[in-house]
């Protein structure tokens, strides 16, 4: 309702963002919709469907979608195409998707319903998906596969926090009864997280900049490289500075300041920072994005639009956690896991507009009223 009245009363072009607004969150609501009547079917009619065949489906969907492209990679590696440690790896076509970062960001949501559903079988002793487990982690070598190719470093961190999560739950669940083969189980997956860690740094020479190209590009008043009107500015020996982090790093600062400039927002659309550094600077860049989601969305609607969307994804997050911690059910852990790897990947990279915008409604709302149903049949179980 907040980004409907600040289109119509307080926009700096209402007729755009009016627009942008029916495109964007019209839809996103309109598949929210979807999510709750489906959601509340599968459970008012008793039915296994959503746990045993509707995520089933969608994890099988994206399975052979990131698969494929696995598939790819591991051919052209086999017949020599490229080689490990040469420029053409890691790899950025997808064969599968538009782009390297929708493929991570796939990957990152399979993964979400992967975890789940293992995390389920060995420590819950249930079992909701039709798949075997074999198949489960097949699944994850792809994705595994898919994050090492894809030359996404925040895929990578994606992937990294994800298994952070599952661990400190795991963790918590098990500190009552930690035994021997959970201490095995735990350095087992460390140790891969941290092999995957290594083998990234090698092979992405961008993670090597990171240090020296945040100051640099903290200081967006001297160097005006990100604007991609100027040059990139140099290192102390000369060198120029990685452009990917640094115009990052410098974009999503110069959004944080257009914001606290402008709390109240300069429209919502696409667009919103490209208008912010015009009417700062007088220069028309070539950078349409902050990189960050969360950013590009304040610029749009303002500090309370903001907010609001914040605190609705964290509370999002404490209901599924709590159905998760109370019930042992794994629609909880779903949504809570989801909606967490949601909110961060938008903080790095723009997922507030198009498919994966109103993807994230239909599951936060399928996922949520699953949930709420779930928990007034277990209320009236127990009276």
């Amino acid at each position: 309702s907040w980004v409907a009245y600040h289109s119509i009363y307080l926009s700096d072009y209402s007729t755009l963002a009016i627009h942008t607004f029916f495109s964007q969150w019209l839809r996103a609501l309109l598949f929210a919709l979807i999510g709750v009547l489906l959601g509340a079917s599968l459970v008012v009619n008793r039915s296994s469907f959503f746990l045993n065949h509707g995520v089933t489906l969608v994890v099988v969907a994206l399975g052979v979608f990131v698969s494929i492209h696995s598939l790819r990679v591991l051919w052209h590696i086999y017949i020599g195409d490229f080689s490990f440690g040469s420029v053409d790896f890691p790899i950025q076509s997808t064969y599968s998707a538009s782009n390297r970062d929708d493929m991570s960001v796939a990957v990152n949501i399979m993964l979400v319903f992967l975890y789940s559903e293992l995390f389920s079988r060995f420590f819950l002793r249930r079992r909701y998906m039709k798949l075997p487990t074999s198949l489960l982690l097949l699944f994850i070598v792809s994705a595994i596969i898919g994050v090492l190719t894809l030359d996404s470093r925040f895929g990578l961190v994606g992937f990294v926090s994800l298994n952070l999560v599952f661990i400190s739950i795991w963790l918590f669940l098990s500190r009552k009864k930690f035994v021997a083969k959970n201490i095995a189980l735990f350095v087992g997956i460390i140790f891969v997280v941290m092999l995957m860690i290594s083998f990234s740094i090698k092979m992405d020479s961008r993670w090597g900049n990171i240090l020296e190209a945040i100051p640099v590009a903290w200081d967006t008043e001297s160097n005006k490289g990100w604007l991609k009107n100027h040059d990139y500015p140099k290192s102390k020996d000369g060198h120029i500075i990685g452009a990917s982090t640094y115009t990052r790093v410098a974009s999503i600062k110069e959004g944080m300041k257009g914001i606290i400039a402008n709390p109240m927002g300069y429209g919502y659309k696409k667009g919103a920072f490209k208008t912010m550094i015009l009417n700062k600077y007088g220069d028309k860049p070539k950078l349409g994005s902050s990189h960050s989601g969360l950013i590009d969305f304040g610029l749009s609607v303002g500090v309370i639009g903001l907010s609001i969307y914040l605190l609705w994804l964290l509370l999002v997050m404490r209901i599924g956690l709590r159905h998760f911690l109370d019930n042992k059910e794994v629609s909880g852990l779903m949504l809570f896991v989801f909606t967490g790897s949601y909110l961060f990947r938008n903080t790095v990279d723009n997922l507030m507009f198009d498919h994966f915008f109103q993807f994230s409604f239909f599951m936060i709302m399928l996922l949520t009223t699953v949930i709420a149903l779930q928990k007034n049949e277990i209320e009236k179980s127990n009276d």
